[in-house]
């Protein structure tokens, strides 16, 4: 009986990180718009705000559904966005080092995905 609930729970915990992880499409997308703004003095600050804001939403959960990884990867986009926020002025190195993270960020969800959800899930 033991092994049956564990599988059970097992089952229902794997679900649920493939729920979430087909959910990320849309921080995916988001994520990416966002870059293209970082460069731009107009839109930079909002753009920093946002990325701050998706990562720490994305932290927030994937560490609670046993996606740590996740959690950590976007911890660090989160990190480096709020510094870059904070700072007063901001140089073009802190600017392609959240590019780079949130870039790095992208291809481990893309990744996760493909590992976690077969073609099907990922291209209902």
């Amino acid at each position: 009986m033991e092994s049956t609930d564990h599988t059970a729970l097992n089952d229902a915990i794997i679900s649920i990180q493939a729920k979430y992880l087909r959910s990320l499409d849309q921080h995916l997308e988001h994520f990416s718009n966002l870059l293209t703004c970082i460069d731009t003095d107009q839109e930079a600050a909002h753009a920093i705000v946002k990325i701050k804001e998706r990562a720490h939403r994305i932290y927030g959960l994937a560490g609670t559904i046993g996606l740590e990884q996740l959690g950590e990867n976007a911890k660090q986009v989160e990190i480096t966005a709020a510094k870059l926020d904070q700072a007063t002025t901001k140089s073009r190195a802190q600017s392609e080092e959240l590019a780079s993270l949130v870039e790095g960020l992208l291809d481990y969800i893309k990744d996760l995905q493909h590992s976690y959800l077969g073609p099907s899930d990922l291209f209902p």
